[in-house]
């Protein structure tokens, strides 16, 4: 015959599981539990305790040891310190936490205070007292001689390098941008970066106006109508102004403004900031003296 499983569930007694109930509760028959409960409850019943009265709770001895407590309570911790000032010895609370731990921790729990020692600097508060003279700082360590030199350092000014800058002045940038154009090179600012970087940075610093990528200087002619671009001139940005004069490095232009005002536009500088608006087809030339 195919052997019974055996059965699981929730044993009855410490409502655990599920278990396996493989025994009967020798309390009650009817109900199985789980061998741990069946073992509780044969322990008990060695011990003669009877399970179903209310047993009551047992307090725990601090002292389970059995040797016998130093300062039981706060008047054997006062007994203590008093013992301790009639043999001549400091109840401050640094000293006792190294000569004698136990008392310490019973002083902190029963709450006596213990003495604290005052820290004096300089002349004492006491009156008719001076305290020790202060030790003199030594200024003749190598720790010091060192720290001393770098401060020394620190503030004298530091030296230039000595070597002359690739590119000293405007002019010298405009020449190289001049060159690199007559080779048929690029003079966007990726291009410099990647090329001559400290061309780029030149640049910025003398402010030398790179041409955009896609955009190209035109060339403007006297009589032609150009247009401002410069965000940084509201009064006349958007405005169309007429060409005075034009060469090969400036651009003048007259937008009309009151005061007679010319405004000037050199390459390299700010001739990206016009555009051309018309060109007039009627060139105006000076006649031959």
């Amino acid at each position: 015959m195919p052997k019974e499983k055996k059965k699981e569930g929730i044993c009855p007694v410490c409502h655990k599981g599920p278990r396996k109930l493989l025994y009967r509760n020798p309390d009650d028959k009817k109900q199985e539990i789980c061998p741990a409960c069946y073992a509780r409850i044969k322990r008990y019943r060695s011990k003669g305790i009877n399970r179903s009265l209310p047993q009551p709770k047992l307090k725990k001895e601090k002292n389970a040891t059995g040797r016998k407590i130093k300062y039981p309570n706060k008047e054997a911790v006062e007994a203590a310190l008093k013992s301790r000032t009639t043999a001549g010895k400091e109840n401050y609370a640094t000293v006792i936490a190294v000569e004698d731990m136990t008392l310490y921790r019973k002083a902190k729990e029963f709450g006596v205070s213990l003495l604290k020692k005052e820290i004096q600097r300089g002349k004492s508060a006491r009156v008719g007292k001076t305290s020790k003279p202060a030790i003199e700082k030594r200024t003749n360590t190598p720790y010091f001689v060192r720290r001393q030199k770098l401060t020394e350092r620190q503030e004298r000014p530091r030296k230039k390098n000595g070597r002359k800058p690739k590119y000293p002045t405007r002019e010298s940038v405009i020449v190289i941008l001049e060159n690199r154009e007559s080779l048929d090179k690029d003079n966007f600012p990726s291009a410099l970066q990647k090329e001559d970087s400290s061309l780029y940075r030149a640049c910025s610093v003398f402010e030398v106006e790179l041409p955009r990528k896609g955009v190209s200087y035109n060339h403007y002619y006297f009589g032609d109508l150009v247009t401002n671009q410069n965000p940084k001139d509201p009064g006349i940005c958007g405005e169309i102004g007429k060409v005075v004069y034009a060469d090969e490095k400036r651009v003048k232009v007259d937008f009309k403004e009151a005061g007679r005002i010319i405004r000037v536009y050199e390459k390299w500088y700010n001739l990206g900031n016009i555009v051309l608006h018309t060109r007039n087809t009627r060139r105006i030339t000076k006649k031959p003296k």
